[in-house]
């Protein structure tokens, strides 16, 4: 395309003829520059049919740029009054959609099976922060999770989103990510880049899909219960937060965390998820001989 009728170039006008003014209740922070974005995305696994879930397009620029490399993008956008500005910067591109729903608010297994059947996919987002990490953990938890998450994010919550077992920021995002997949950063993305510009600083980080768990679980919903439950209360050991997320007496607690081989005092941020693991597949074991 030449410069007339770039992303870019489409979006620059669009907002101008729209006089569209960005919200700060909905978190609106828009990656505008062509060069930026191209940069960001050849450290994004997209190729030639790779389907897309593109949670916040903003603009659109990023959104044209990924079916401009041949991606098929379906894209949810919560703000209607980007409507116009998104059909004139995607016009001409047949393999972008976009949906305008409240992503918290989607039945995404739907929203996925109708997008790209039982294809694989991954996910793109520019996420508002205040919704970031309950988007996270609705991915995470889908069985139809995408092969890769991709996201931009507040440079704080990038470091708790990538924590290890041991260091302070280890959470329980940090360890549903960790479950999930390897993370890294692909790109530092100062403040200067947003229009308009934010308070913070942003990095730019993908998360890889484990091919296999990382660990064995014997029932997947109880682990996953057992994670929020280690994390439920950072001042209490784990024997107390797991006797109130599972109705466990003292005993019961105290013998599970004793079959795991841990100690009676220990809290749950100590462990790591094959420790987690161990204590779920202990758990699920008792709950089912109940």
């Amino acid at each position: 395309m030449t410069e007339a009728f770039s992303p870019e170039a489409r979006a620059r006008a669009a907002l101008n003829r729209a006089d569209f003014r960005a919200s700060h209740s909905l978190g609106q922070n828009f990656l505008l520059s062509e060069g930026f974005l191209a940069d960001m995305l050849d450290a994004v696994p997209i190729h030639d049919g790779t389907n897309v879930l593109e949670i916040g397009p903003g603009a659109g620029v990023m959104t044209a740029m990924m079916a401009a490399r041949g991606a098929r993008v379906v894209a949810v956008e919560i703000d209607r009054h980007l409507q116009p500005v998104l059909e004139s910067v995607l016009s001409g591109y047949e393999n972008v959609t976009v949906r305008y729903e409240d992503i918290l608010k989607a039945d995404l297994p739907e929203l996925i099976e109708t997008a790209f059947s039982s294809a694989p996919y991954i996910l793109v987002a520019n996420l508002p922060y205040y919704i970031t990490t309950a988007v996270l953990e609705r991915m995470f938890a889908l069985a139809s999770a995408p092969e890769s998450i991709c996201v931009m994010v507040q440079e704080e919550t990038s470091r708790r989103i990538l924590a290890q077992p041991g260091e302070k920021q280890w959470c329980l995002l940090s360890a549903q990510a960790a479950w999930y997949g390897d993370g890294r950063i692909l790109r530092n993305v100062p403040r200067a880049y947003f229009e308009p510009q934010p308070h913070v600083d942003s990095c730019f980080l993908c998360l890889e899909r484990h091919a296999d768990p990382p660990a064995y679980v014997s029932d997947e919903q109880i682990f996953r219960k057992t994670v929020q439950a280690a994390f439920m209360m950072r001042r209490k050991t784990l024997l107390n937060n797991l006797r109130a997320a599972f109705s466990l007496t003292r005993d019961e607690a105290e013998r599970i965390l004793a079959s795991a081989g841990l100690p009676p005092g220990i809290r749950g941020e100590a462990l790591n998820i094959r420790e987690l693991a161990d204590v779920s597949n202990v758990l699920a074991g008792s709950l089912h001989s109940r």
